[in-house]
């Protein structure tokens, strides 16, 4: 049967969470095929041209697929909206300032990339950073919906595409992957943390895949 181990990540190098430290942990799971949250372009630029990327997870996956000779597969594949840019810059321009209706999304916020940057990838691997997540959502969605109506179309549409349309893409991207090849597979699937609990619910719509979170035995198991 085939198996896909989940791992969240960040996208930056901060603190403990590192390109050797994210390389040790792929070493660890020992996958034969590497499912990453990266689009065509990136994939052709960072593995074709072999050009240096700024994505800590592409820089990772490049050294790690040259010394043990394995597949990536660019699963990110999904066209970004035209207005996708303004969503993010309207919903991010307000919590540049502190004020009292956004003070509690704002530290939260900076505890959470604090946590993962003391802590690295065990960290952000388990129950505990998945409803820190859970906590800054609905934070910040109560923040919206109170304090910023007339942001509330942006943030419902950059919510719908980031966590939704891009997620099932990314998974039928998986299944077609699956049904094309006869042989198993033993997969890591690399994406943004934030990403774990949202599209777990989605793999499980995939069958003949057994699938778990890395750091399972830290009773985070799906």
């Amino acid at each position: 049967m085939d198996k896909i181990t989940l791992l969240g990540t960040t996208h930056k190098e901060a603190g403990k969470c590192t390109v050797n430290s994210l390389y040790t942990i792929i070493e660890d799971i020992n996958p034969d095929l590497i499912f990453e949250e990266t689009d065509l372009m990136s994939y052709y630029t960072v593995y074709i041209l072999k050009q240096k990327s700024d994505s800590m997870e592409r820089t990772t996956i490049q050294k790690y697929v040259n010394n043990y000779n394995i597949k990536n597969i660019p699963i990110d594949t999904l066209e970004y909206p035209k207005d996708f840019a303004e969503w993010n810059n309207k919903i991010l321009q307000d919590l540049q300032y502190l004020d009292e209706n956004n003070k509690e999304l704002l530290e939260l916020t900076n505890f959470i990339n604090s946590y993962y940057a003391d802590n690295g990838f065990e960290c952000i691997n388990t129950e505990y950073f998945d409803n820190l997540i859970i906590k800054k959502y609905q934070v910040w969605e109560n923040y919206i919906y109170n304090y910023r109506k007339h942001l509330i179309k942006y943030y419902d549409d950059f919510i719908n595409f980031v966590y939704e349309e891009r997620e099932f893409e990314m998974i039928n991207n998986i299944s077609k992957y699956q049904r094309v090849q006869n042989n198993d597979f033993n997969a890591v699937l690399l994406l943004g943390a934030d990403h774990r609990m949202t599209i777990t619910k989605k793999l499980q719509k995939i069958t003949g895949i057994e699938y778990e979170f890395y750091y399972k035995n830290n009773s985070n198991s799906i």
